[in-house]
């Protein structure tokens, strides 16, 4: 029965939180863009693909593999800008609401 299928449990991890925001932003269609100009899986804009070194936008809406580089470049900086904001927050409740980092990166992608 197909609507039995088995997806695998990714819990926490790194796959999980990209994944997870693939599919929040493009439904993880690497080809998309959206009205305002964001493109891809992770809905980048032009702003910051240059930010991370990468000019042309048709090679990076036609790889993938450049897609997901781009997505861990980004990641890896929004990480490191906000260390500080990370150690400070990150698994404490403000306002009720449980801190993660994960969300604090996920909001930096936005």
């Amino acid at each position: 029965d197909p609507s039995l299928r088995a997806y695998p449990e990714l819990g926490k991890s790194y796959v999980a939180f990209k994944e997870a925001l693939g599919f929040k932003e493009s439904g993880g269609d690497y080809t998309v863009i959206n009205d305002f100009g964001y493109m891809g899986k992770y809905q980048f804009g032009r702003g910051t693909l240059k930010l991370i070194g990468i000019k042309d936008t048709n090679l990076f809406l036609n790889s993938p593999e450049l897609q997901e580089a781009a997505f861990y470049a980004n990641a890896a900086r929004n990480k490191w800008i906000l260390r500080r904001d990370i150690e400070r927050f990150a698994n404490k409740v403000v306002n009720g609401i449980n801190i993660t980092e994960s969300g604090i990166l996920a909001a930096a992608h936005l």
